[in-house]
């Protein structure tokens, strides 16, 4: 029932959203055909730590991983669903800056959506145990953004 999933602040979004950009309650890993909605913030929307937060904790990250994943996300697009950053070599989207160039398997779409980034987040982390994959995390400069 649409009742049991959670949201974010009601941005619940219905789930005829494309393939691609759906992602699978309560396993971050796999997608397929049949699963709850995705969050998805309009272009313009920043997310909250709060917000970060409880959707990481719903997609399965430890307190501590979903406080450092809501500041890795606050530190490298403050939050913004619509963060672009763009070089020769890197092509990096949404509120945790995934770089499609080198994680090709992944839409934009699910780059710019809070829940999609978190399940990509899940699995280049390791399940919320590595953060080597953000360079905001190896400089530091994460840290303080979010209590």
């Amino acid at each position: 029932k649409m009742s049991e999933w959670p949201s974010v602040s009601g941005r619940l979004l219905s789930a005829t959203l494309p393939r691609a950009i759906r992602v699978p309650f309560g396993n971050p890993l796999t997608i397929n055909a049949v699963e709850p909605p995705v969050y998805v913030a309009p272009e313009t929307e920043r997310w909250s730590c709060s917000e970060i937060t409880s959707a990481a904790l719903a997609q399965g990250f430890s307190s501590e991983g979903a406080r450092i994943v809501a500041s890795i996300a606050q530190a490298e697009s403050g939050g913004r669903s619509a963060a672009t950053h763009i070089t020769p070599h890197e092509r990096s989207l949404g509120p945790l800056q995934i770089n499609l160039v080198v994680h090709r398997a992944f839409s934009d779409e699910c780059a710019r959506s809070l829940s999609c980034s978190l399940a990509i987040a899940w699995r280049l982390s390791r399940g919320g145990t590595n953060w080597n994959p953000w360079s905001v995390y190896k400089s530091g400069a994460y840290e303080g953004r979010c209590a």
